[in-house]
Order: C-alpha cells, then sequence, then structure tokens
C-alpha cells in the first residue's frame, strides 16, 4: 500500500502545470478539506473561514464554474452540498480519492460530520485527522478494521481514537457487532460516539452495557449535527 499523501495534498503540484484561473492557497486548502470530509454547505465553510456568505459563495461559485467543484440540492430544507470534482480532488493532490457520492438518505448524515469535522479540526491538528473516505480508499494499517468510523483521530503512528456520528438508532444485534469489532482492534484506543437525540444515547448506552465496553466507548450529547444549513 503506498504512503498516503500528505494531509490537504501538496502544494507543489499547483506548480507543476500553471491554472487558467486564480488560485490561491486558500482554494487549495478548501478543495483539501472539502476532498477529504466529502461534502459541505456554504455554511461550513463561512464556520471554518470566518467569512461571510458572499465571499464564500463567491469563491464555492468560482471553484465549481471552473471544475474543482460540483453542487446539488438533495434536500428541501437546506442549501447544497459541494462535493470536489476529480479535477479538484487533484489539484488538491488528492488523486487517491474518489469524488464524494452523497444521496438523499445520506445527506443529512453528511451535514452533521461535516460540522464535527469543523469542531475536531479546532481541537486536533488536521494532520491528526483522517476521514472515513480516507480509510476506505488507503487503509494502511487500519485495514484489519472491520467496522469504519466516521473520522479517526490519530494518536499515535499506528493508533487511534474512533469517531461515530450517530443520528438514527441501529439494531441492538448491529451495534453489538460495531462494539466488538472495535473492542478486538489493537488500533483502537478509545471509541467516541456523538449521539443526535436521547433514543440512540439510550441505545448506545444499551449495546455499551450488553457488549461491556464501559472502558472504550464514550457518548457525548450532540445535537448540533441535526441542524441543517444553507
Amino acid at each position: 500500500m503506498p504512503d498516503r499523501p500528505k494531509r490537504y495534498g501538496d502544494r507543489r503540484r499547483q506548480r507543476d502545470k500553471p491554472l487558467a484561473i486564480r488560485f490561491t492557497a486558500d482554494d487549495h486548502d478548501l478543495l483539501g478539506w472539502i476532498g477529504r470530509v466529502g461534502a459541505v454547505q456554504t455554511v461550513h465553510v463561512m464556520a471554518r473561514s470566518g467569512r461571510d456568505r458572499r465571499p464564500v459563495g463567491l469563491t464555492l461559485q468560482r471553484l465549481a464554474e471552473n471544475g474543482f467543484l460540483t453542487s446539488a440540492r438533495l434536500l428541501s430544507d437546506t442549501g447544497p452540498l459541494f462535493v470536489a470534482t476529480r479535477s479538484g480532488l487533484t489539484i488538491a493532490g488528492l488523486e487517491y480519492l474518489n469524488p464524494a457520492e452523497i444521496s438523499i438518505e445520506s445527506a443529512h448524515h453528511q451535514i452533521a460530520v461535516a460540522w464535527l469535522a469543523l469542531e475536531l479540526e479546532r481541537e486536533h491538528s488536521a494532520d491528526h485527522l483522517i476521514f472515513e473516505r480516507e480509510l476506505r480508499a488507503d487503509p494502511g494499517h487500519w485495514a484489519a478494521l472491520r467496522h469504519r468510523p466516521d473520522c479517526v483521530i490519530e494518536t499515535s503512528a499506528d493508533r487511534g481514537i474512533a469517531i461515530e456520528v450517530e443520528l438514527s438508532i441501529k439494531s441492538p444485534a448491529r451495534l453489538d457487532d460495531i462494539m466488538r469489532a472495535y473492542a478486538g482492534s489493537p488500533a483502537v484506543d478509545a471509541v467516541r460516539y456523538y449521539a443526535g437525540n436521547e433514543r440512540v444515547r439510550r441505545a448506545l448506552s444499551n449495546a455499551v452495557a450488553r457488549t461491556g465496553s464501559e472502558a472504550l466507548v464514550e457518548i457525548r450529547r450532540w445535537e448540533r449535527g441535526l441542524r441543517a444549513g444553507r
């Protein structure tokens, strides 16, 4: 398995081939972030950059018009989701990833993952975060995981904390299987669930009790992911 490219790609790639548009370091960083997370909304980019809606919207529009992003409005109560295209991933140094595929069924979860990505990036260096898309494309020492989390916070070269966004209730058997998969992985230091409501938290707590995973699993109340943006 080849080494995973440096997070957010390699800026040297930009100088190898001149671009037809003005392409800034911020553009490169934004495309790398979107490419790794999967899909984001305008409000996510506003929160990450600290900029107002208009300049953020103009940036996203410019990148989309030049083929680096595509967008789709999948939910009637929220804004479009922006996804890095093959060209966008390439210019960001993320050739090993495919463009994210987002459906109506997965849109709410993806929106929540993007919100959580912002929080995790503030708490940890971005270089220590590995998102599910990266784990699937180039698992490296995480290949033995029977279940792929939404994100991993690397705590060392070959260990980390598995991060899960849980907005809906899985069957008891499925939850038990996931808990046991994590417990059986030497690469997992801990598992942290961000749960959307009380029923989800109760289902997770029951699974933790059934599998004896109290020392491994932490369940956090987290409702930010339930708020769709535009």
